[in-house]
């Protein structure tokens, strides 16, 4: 079924972290290659007004109101879908339903109310399957006829807002570095490398003449003590207080991102910032942010030295 106008329309649902939307963009760009011209998420309004700023997307529902619940539910004989329901699902000739894989009745409502064809896509990766994990969705959407062959997730950010955003993050006149962004923190404990090895590399960083800056979120913020929150900012400036845009205005003009396996080092990787991901607790085979300005440092069991991830950032800075 065509849209207004004859326009191919696709639907996208998605409702899990920052990083793994961010991925889910490579599932956009397959159903672009597939000549479905303009694409809906429904989803997370933080995440999808990010994703409509940089291009990515063109339209937007929000799976947090709107009524999208009731899909869950099976319809009762003779009762109605709500007007609004059914008027903002209309339409879509294909649907990719990440959000709720493998939930017959909200994939038979999806295909009700849409009109179309409906791809249930379970986001999580194949047991003993160390591809990529949009590699693994790829493959599996190819499966059902789209492109297996989907470039990387890319936003292209506003460049009003780079110019705005520069004089806040720089720490000197214009003819400086910018500054390298470090964010030690991640939406799992497990994931992150100890905070006083990102203050060894922060300290070496500044010895060589690089400004840096920390980057904490709110998982940081509430569940880390004081006493390292202040041991942080000791050795660096912390913002600790951004919105999602005001992070991605710091990232795309930062000089270098450090983080671990977390929603900021995909959204650095997204805007083609120079980035550094540490890994150690998860497989940076399957999980590692795209991009060709991304290198990692680690692996699944093995945390690396800040000599290490130090002389990473160093040679990518060179190359």
């Amino acid at each position: 079924m065509n849209g207004t106008g004859g326009v191919r329309r696709g639907l996208l649902v998605h409702a899990g972290a920052l990083g793994d939307f961010l991925l889910s963009l490579r599932v956009v760009n397959a159903m672009r290659l597939a000549g479905i011209h303009r694409i809906t998420v429904l989803g997370r309004p933080s995440f999808t007004r990010l994703a409509r700023l940089g291009g990515a997307i063109d339209d937007a529902l929000d799976y947090e109101s709107g009524g999208f619940h009731a899909l869950f539910r099976e319809p009762r004989e003779g009762t109605p879908c709500p007007s609004a329901l059914a008027a903002a699902l209309a339409g879509y000739e294909c649907t990719v339903n990440m959000a709720a894989a493998g939930h017959a009745a909200f994939t038979r409502q999806l295909a009700d109310r849409t009109g179309g064809r409906v791809i249930d896509l379970d986001p999580r990766p194949r047991a003993g399957d160390a591809a990529h994990v949009t590699e693994q969705w790829l493959a599996r959407l190819a499966d059902a006829g789209l492109p297996a062959d989907a470039p990387p997730p890319r936003l292209v950010w506003p460049a009003m807002r780079i110019r705005e955003a520069r004089p806040r993050w720089m720490d000197a006149p214009a003819s400086t570095s910018p500054p390298v962004l470090m964010h030690p923190g991640s939406g799992g404990a497990a994931k992150c490398w100890p905070v006083e090895c990102f203050v060894e590399l922060a300290r070496s960083l500044q010895r060589s003449g690089r400004p840096v800056r920390w980057l904490l979120g709110p998982a940081e913020r509430e569940g880390w003590s004081v006493s390292t929150q202040e041991r942080l900012a000791e050795v660096a400036p912390v913002c600790d207080a951004l919105e999602l845009l005001e992070l991605a205005d710091a990232l795309a003009i930062a000089g270098h991102v450090v983080a671990n396996d977390s929603g900021v080092a995909h959204l650095a990787a997204a805007l083609d910032a120079p980035l550094t991901v540490v890994f150690g607790a998860t497989d940076p085979r399957c999980w590692r942010p795209l991009g060709e300005r991304v290198r990692v440092a680690g692996e699944l069991g093995a945390w690396p030295s800040v000599e290490h991830v130090a002389d990473v950032v160093g040679r990518a800075d060179t190359a």
